[in-house]
């Protein structure tokens, strides 16, 4: 039986870390600070003017539950519900100028300390090619950003208000001070991908599928959980491990895993938790209710991504096991996902569209060991019932490569070289990202001659532990050849490899048994900017970043 979980302080919390945004236009507003005295005080005034606009879990949480509910109703999103919401996040150096040394040194995070750019070496960024920091759009050596502001809304007209009131106050500020708090010094905007692409990504593949739900109340009268238990009680009762998912395929984990103060994941019994103060990561006092937040700018180049894989699949098709190869599911072996997000765990051999859009489904599979039966989800639901193939125990990546995307991210029943299985909880983001740029027109022969376009995906994580969490699964996982499913080469989407070339290798299977290495000799993610940083609590933003008298 799992332990008892905390009850959250959801007014307190930022609303993209636990709740997410979940809206189709969202811009990303980079800023540098004053470092002036007058600045530094014109800065703390714009805090607490902000803190009314700053939008907790509580309220998203809140919105996006009325949204899941008319949407079910009705069968479609729901017409004239519409929100929009504002978050901020901070620098190592930002909370330097706005604390002191000392306090921003309880931080024992150094790849947050030290900043993205300073560190970029570590993930294999270029250092001498595209990608390199000091060629980045943002968060290079020479316009690293302070302050980031997400404003996220369903509405293009009403973010660009939110944007327009943001901008009148900072100018009030600067007049009434002497000296302007922030300077703009990036604006990115990021847009759901227009239909038949909405909800996936450049490349053509759904994306956001697989997400931890994380654990704890976020009301005590009547008590509400914050990710709700989709399985039926009955059954709950005389299994001991469903508890430990919150949907099919869904793992709970600890909120102090995304948000510091509470209860974090251990990697022995998953419903026992480690309470915060035992070797967790520190933050100052008021990093309670914070989190870290991962930035990276990531361009995608689709043409050159699209010409790899027909090559490759063409190369293929003459050797012995592959004879049915096509560009389509090589792709997909590269991802782990068909376009529609079927998963190939369950659906190896072609796509299966019903199964990619069944949010029951598509997630619930193993790796391996046998996936047991479809779980009995709750009666209220009025789900019809999950009758697709399970999937079977696919040790050596004859169905999904053991270097395929996802299977690198997340192993999940997997074994890996920290450990059992449990291990791979304390690795998991809550991932926040959204595309930017126009679609890729695959359709149009003329697209294909032009020169790709600026596109790609605004990455965005939250966590505890950059270094334990997003940067162990770049470095140790998505960058490594054997890590961690013991074999399979580098990830093909976003892995990073320094030496020969920057060629990775990625390990298929034939229909015989027989493995074949096939050398990924281009980079079609490619990081243009980015950084790291902390959200801090609202009361933190209200007492501490914006408290008045400082300097």
């Amino acid at each position: 039986m799992a332990a008892p979980e905390e009850l959250l302080d959801v007014k307190d919390i930022q609303g993209n870390s636990l709740a997410g945004f979940r809206k189709d236009c969202q811009r990303f507003l980079f800023y540098r600070m004053d470092r002036t005295a007058d600045g530094i005080a014109a800065t703390r005034t714009w805090l607490r003017g902000l803190v009314p606009d700053v939008s907790s879990v509580a309220e998203v949480n809140a919105f996006n539950q009325l949204f899941r509910l008319m949407k079910r109703r009705t069968g479609h999103d729901p017409r004239g519900l519409s929100a929009t919401w504002l978050n901020i996040a901070f620098s190592a150096d930002a909370l330097r100028l706005l604390t002191s040394d000392a306090e921003v040194d309880e931080f024992t995070d150094q790849h947050f300390k030290s900043g993205l750019a300073r560190t970029a070496t570590l993930l294999n960024d270029p250092v001498d090619a595209a990608g390199n920091p000091i060629g980045w759009m943002v968060g290079g050596p020479v316009n690293e950003a302070d302050v980031l502001v997400i404003i996220a809304s369903d509405d293009s007209a009403q973010l660009e208000k939110r944007l327009q009131r943001l901008d009148k106050a900072i100018q009030q500020v600067a007049s009434a001070h002497g000296a302007t708090p922030l300077e703009l010094i990036f604006d990115q905007t990021g847009r759901v991908l227009s239909a038949p692409l909405r909800g996936h990504e450049h490349f053509g593949f759904k994306d956001g599928v697989s997400q931890p739900g994380v654990r704890g109340f976020v009301g005590a009268s009547p008590p509400e959980l914050l990710t709700a238990r989709l399985f039926d009680p009955s059954v709950q009762q005389a299994d001991a491990t469903i508890p430990e998912f919150s949907r099919p395929g869904q793992p709970l984990i600890w909120p102090g895993q995304i948000v510091f103060g509470y209860n974090r994941q251990q990697t022995q019994d998953t419903r026992v938790p480690l309470p915060a103060e035992t070797l967790a990561p520190t933050t100052p006092p008021w990093g309670r209710n914070g989190s870290y937040v991962v930035v990276r700018r990531l361009r995608q180049d689709v043409k050159a991504f699209r010409m790899f894989i027909n090559k490759a699949a063409q190369e293929l098709e003459g050797v012995d096991g592959f004879s049915d190869m096509s560009a389509d599911r090589f792709a997909a072996l590269m991802v782990g996902r068909w376009p529609s997000g079927a998963p190939l765990m369950r659906t190896a051999g072609v796509d299966d569209p019903a199964l990619g859009t069944d949010d029951h489904a598509s997630n619930f599979f193993q790796y391996e060991n046998d996936s047991p039966p479809a779980m009995m989800l709750d009666p209220s639901l009025n789900y019809s019932g999950d009758a697709f193939p399970t999937s079977r125990a696919d040790f050596s990546g004859r169905q999904c490569p053991l270097a395929g995307h996802i299977r690198k991210v997340n192993p999940r029943d997997g074994t890996t070289e920290q450990g059992n299985s449990s291990d791979v909880l304390t690795r998991l983001v809550l991932r926040r990202g959204i595309p930017f740029g126009e679609a890729y027109d695959i359709a149009d022969p003329l697209t294909r001659d032009l020169p790709e376009h600026d596109r790609g995906l605004m990455f965005v994580s939250y966590q505890t532990s950059i270094e334990s969490q997003f940067v162990f699964l770049q470095t140790k996982w998505v960058n490594n050849a054997v890590d961690p499913n013991n074999g399979g080469g580098q990830d093909p989407i976003i892995g990073q490899r320094p030496e020969n070339g920057r060629a990775r290798t990625f390990t298929v299977v034939g229909s015989n048994g027989a493995p074949h290495n096939v050398a990924v000799d281009a980079e079609w993610v490619v990081p243009t900017g980015g950084g790291y940083f902390f959200s801090p609590s609202i009361s933190t933003i209200a007492n501490v970043l914006g408290r008045a008298g400082t300097t």
